[in-house]
């Protein structure tokens, strides 16, 4: 299963979380950047198990560990290693109509790779006052 194969086991999740982003002008706290970008930099650094550790239930219910260190791992060998991450935009919200209530920060990185750009999305959402990634995906 490859990075993009991997996308649709998020998609209902991805669902819900639309609104956040279509509704939310307010940035996403720097404490939520900080964290998704460690977070990124687990993946980047071949840790799955780790970032697979951190992450929220709310991601674990939607993907088994096995599956998600696989895809990361294949997705990885594709695209080689990464040149840079970029912040694109982050937006903070709350309660999204669909999903978990809570307080939620979305962020779009532009990932460059050896030849190609990627935008890389994670949700966040703050849980017992850490804010945990809830979902990942690449287009």
């Amino acid at each position: 299963m490859t990075m993009h194969h991997a996308c649709p086991l998020f998609l209902a999740l991805l669902l819900l979380l639309l609104p956040c982003a279509a509704l939310a002008d307010e940035p996403a706290p720097d404490d939520a950047r900080a964290a998704a970008e460690t977070w990124l930099r687990l993946i980047d650094g071949g840790e799955y198990d780790r970032c697979w550790d951190q992450a929220s239930p709310i991601m674990k219910q939607n993907m088994p560990h096995a599956d998600w260190r696989r895809a990361l791992a294949e997705g990885a060998a594709q695209l080689g290693p990464l040149s840079a991450r970029r912040l694109e935009r982050s937006k903070l919200d709350r309660d999204p109509p669909h999903g978990p209530t809570g307080r939620y920060a979305l962020f779009r990185f532009d990932a460059i790779y050896q030849d190609t750009t990627l935008h890389e999305t994670l949700a966040l959402r703050l849980e017992d006052g850490t804010w945990r990634v809830v979902a990942y995906w690449l287009e």
